[in-house]
């Protein structure tokens, strides 16, 4: 997708009526990215129906033209929408590994394809394809076809934002629309400036009805400059892939037959995908550069519930610490009061601080939040509106902060957000606060929200704290 990372869904709970609370996660999950990627997400309502394998096929009357969904036989073998000859020919003995995710949006499938070999110029090349399928589920306010739409058409924004407002340090092209490949598609290509090596990647993303699909091929030559025409023959190799998933996940979606039979074997056996999200936030004990924050952060949170989880991804961990008190008795009923902080590091291949990746992610999310200040709203997370963005100083090497009022059918809070770039790590912080009638859930439109200047006021400081913290203290 457009940059953002793969998303650690919280699993499912079990259906039937009763009073849940959910502990912030880490950046990029679903609920969460609408208040920047960590943020506390308290709801007092019934839990959704368990996962049942398939997404709704949306309502009737969307503005498409795919043929009407019917009910696929299971979760898609996404390892077996692209054929072998195609995989085989960029990648030489790849090792393959599958993941699955779901929530209340969307539920999600990908395949990924690695391997290391020698160039024809006596170079060692790292490539790797990954596929994504992503089945797109309705709620009241929109359809399943209708979300999937927004999640295009958010990846083709995102793609013509960064051809001419590129993250420091890369160059991006122009989104190239394909004809004939489901009901919209577009590749592009980024490539670092430095002549020192680095990644290239070419990404392809195409939607079918309710479904969409992303592809992306990464080409990392260490330590040479990128081929002559290697833009040119990324766009090609991405288009190749993309019009083979698309046709089979049009196929799977419909019902009929879509596996390759020249699919990749994989070199040992690998569990069918499920309904457990993966990777999934593990509790722990909270951290040392955590406890240390205790005193800042009970200043803004009184007599707060606490935890700490992990998430481990194959280029990174995150570890994300909450506080929070849904309950503080004020003289107009009740008030909510909410921090989280997350670490997410990142690591190269043999294991050490990959600057370079922190750098980009972060600059990725401080493209986003621009934008976002811009426009106000995004489409994708409907009820989330944004202020402004301050860059600020004296906080690791870059830092930004940005506020946004949460009015959505799970919370309705007012959030500042800091996000801090240190060495191979991005930090982020969030104080969220409401004010609400007694009786009245945090979901409730009656709910004051907590104010830009209060939220800043509070954030700011807490930011200096918990950067220092983590000089003394990384979490692991």
């Amino acid at each position: 997708m457009a940059s953002p990372p793969s998303p650690p869904y919280p699993a499912p709970p079990p259906a039937g009526p009763r009073r849940r609370w959910i502990a912030p996660v880490v950046a990029g999950a679903a609920a969460l990215a609408v208040t920047g990627g960590v943020a506390v997400h308290l709801a007092t309502r019934p839990g959704p129906a368990p996962f049942s394998g398939s997404a709704s096929a949306g309502a009737s009357g969307d503005a498409s033209a795919s043929p009407a969904a019917l009910t696929p036989p299971g979760a898609p073998d996404v390892c077996a929408m692209i054929g072998g000859a195609e995989t085989g020919r960029l990648i030489l003995e790849p090792e393959v590994e599958r993941d699955s995710s779901d929530d209340s949006g969307r539920t999600t499938w990908s395949c990924r394809w690695s391997g290391d070999f020698t160039s024809s110029g006596g170079r060692p090349v790292h490539n790797k394809i990954t596929i994504t399928v992503v089945r797109h589920k309705g709620d009241q306010d929109r359809s399943a076809v209708a979300a999937a739409q927004g999640g295009y058409g958010f990846d083709l924004q995102n793609g013509r934002r960064f051809a001419t407002a590129p993250p420091e340090g890369y160059r991006h092209s122009r989104p190239v629309q394909l004809t004939g490949v489901g009901d919209g598609a577009h590749v592009r290509f980024s490539r670092p400036l430095a002549e020192s090596g680095g990644i290239t990647s070419a990404e392809g993303f195409s939607r079918v009805g309710d479904v969409t699909v992303a592809v992306k091929y990464d080409r990392y030559l260490r330590g040479a400059p990128a081929e002559p025409g290697l833009e040119k023959d990324a766009l090609r190799e991405a288009g190749l892939l993309l019009r083979q998933a698309t046709e089979s996940a049009a196929a799977w979606r419909e019902g009929r037959p879509y596996a390759r039979p020249t699919a990749v074997p994989e070199r040992s056996p690998t569990p069918a995908p499920t309904a457990t999200p993966t990777p999934t936030p593990v509790p722990i004990a909270v951290p040392p550069a955590c406890t240390a924050l205790a005193p800042a952060v009970t200043r803004l949170v009184p007599r707060p519930k606490t935890g700490a989880g992990r998430t481990r991804e194959q280029d990174r961990t995150t570890v994300t610490c909450w506080w929070e008190n849904p309950d503080i008795r004020s003289p107009g009923g009740l008030s909510l009061r909410a921090v989280s902080v997350s670490f997410t590091s990142f690591a190269d291949r043999a294991g050490g601080p990959d600057h370079e990746a922190a750098r980009l992610h972060y600059a990725e999310r401080y493209a986003r939040a621009v934008r976002l200040q811009r426009e106000g709203r995004d489409p994708a997370y409907p009820g989330v509106s944004y202020g402004s963005v301050a860059e600020l100083r004296g906080l690791g090497e870059r830092a930004y902060s940005q506020y946004r009022r949460h009015r959505t059918p799970d919370l309705y809070a007012g959030a500042a957000g800091v996000l801090v770039l240190s060495g191979s790590t991005v930090i982020e912080i969030v104080y969220a606060g409401s004010e609400r009638p007694e009786g009245r859930g945090v979901d409730s439109p009656r709910s004051v929200l907590l104010p830009l200047r209060e939220a800043v006021t509070g954030v700011t400081p807490l930011a200096g704290a918990v950067v220092r913290a983590f000089r003394q203290a990384e979490p692991g």
